[in-house]
């Protein structure tokens, strides 16, 4: 598989889609958002370094297991959309579907060049034995998905995209149907003292009076144990969140790699473990809202603007809840309660302003009726469509 292996010319009216068959294609592809989002305050200008890697077959090993083809629509020469489309087989093959995805859908608002790069992705994905088109989404399942239908007033966190009002318009008006809706929740640093009482009641006396097993152990993790722990939350990542419809599995290689591009932002001490002995029961990761520094650059970070990035990175003010998984058999038990109460205690000892938590999945039922008891308020929803091919 190359990178650069399709040639795909599409005309439409006065529009032209073309498939990124180029380096300096892809770098166009990688910068047209700024065209898109450029009087938005609330977007985050993506790290540039990173897409790069994130869109590299060869760097990302999100590819070893799925494929993915980028285009570009032009209107009298000038780019006016990107679309990639994607296959992940590790999904197909776990869920027994037929489905790809479209996802980096950037475009101006003009319901021709939608359908254009829609058409586009479809024409690919069709010759690839595909009969369901979902999206968006950006890759791998931790990658930023869906249109922002509520919360257009407000900055997304880290792992969180950020669109346009007017998407959810055009993709509908293509026929596009919801698949899925998920969502963001916040809780202020003062509510955060209150959340711990928020539990319910049955769990809180499990967390407040004792493990729910005497030999339950819950830990932060640390370089001792790192390469252990990764293992460990891997399996409880792909183990925890199979009864989610939808869920898909990640490989060991692209788990490491997410947690590898992530390392030098982890606090060590909000990446927490459950095991009973040395089996592994549950996990959770809060991360520090890293777009809160990203808002300030532009995509780049020079030599010399490391030391602001540093600056601002030590003023981060959210935590993120990016992660909570508990093995099915020991669910209902408190274990989930407990590591919730431990986490939480953790932040409000960092002083954070606020705690994040995000994506749950409406399909989710049980996390997000936790969430809410606990006075999570959702701020920014974002939907996942499909339709068929």
């Amino acid at each position: 598989m190359g990178l650069y292996n399709f040639q795909f010319s599409l005309h439409m009216r006065d529009i032209q889609v073309e498939s990124v068959d180029t380096p300096q294609q892809l770098e166009s592809f990688i910068r047209f958002p700024w065209q898109i989002y450029r009087d938005d305050p609330y977007w985050v200008p993506p790290y540039l370094s990173q897409l790069r890697k994130r869109l590299d077959i060869h760097r990302n090993p999100f590819f070893n297991y799925a494929d993915r083809q980028l285009f570009c629509a032009y209107q009298d020469g000038k780019m006016v959309g990107t679309i990639a489309a994607i296959i992940n087989h590790q999904h197909n093959l776990q869920l027994k579907e037929r489905t790809g995805f479209f996802g980096f859908f950037e475009v101006i608002n003009d319901p021709q060049v939608a359908v254009a790069l829609i058409e586009a992705a479809t024409t690919w994905l069709a010759t690839k034995d595909i009969d369901c088109l979902r999206g968006p989404v950006n890759g791998a399942p931790t990658d930023e998905v869906g249109v922002l239908i509520f919360g257009h007033d407000s900055r997304p966190a880290i792992w969180e995209g950020h669109t346009p009002r007017y998407y959810q318009d055009l993709l509908e008006a293509q026929g596009f149907e919801k698949y899925d809706d998920v969502f963001a929740y916040e809780i202020t640093n003062q509510e955060l003292g209150n959340m711990l009482n928020g539990l319910p009641q049955k769990l809180l006396l499990v967390a407040r009076n004792g493990r729910p097993h005497p030999q339950l152990v819950i830990r932060a993790t640390d370089k001792k144990n790192w390469g252990r722990d990764i293992l460990d939350a891997h399996l409880l990542y792909n183990t925890a969140f199979r009864s989610i419809p939808g869920h898909t599995d990640m490989r060991l290689e692209k788990f490491q790699q997410m947690v590898n591009s992530n390392k030098d932002l982890m606090d060590l001490d909000l990446t927490l473990i459950a095991k009973m002995g040395d089996a592994p029961m549950g996990f959770a990761v809060v991360l520090p809202d890293i777009n809160e520094v990203l808002c300030h650059f532009d995509g780049e970070i020079s030599y010399w603007g490391a030391a602001r990035f540093y600056w601002y990175k030590w003023r981060i003010r959210t935590a993120c809840f990016k992660l909570l998984g508990v093995l099915p058999e020991y669910r209902g038990r408190g274990i989930e309660a407990q590591i919730m109460y431990e986490m939480v205690q953790r932040v409000l000892k960092k002083n954070y302003d606020r705690m994040e938590i995000s994506l749950a999945s409406e399909k989710n039922i049980p996390m997000n009726r936790i969430i809410r008891r606990m006075g999570g308020r959702v701020y920014r929803t974002y939907r996942i469509y499909q339709r068929k091919i």
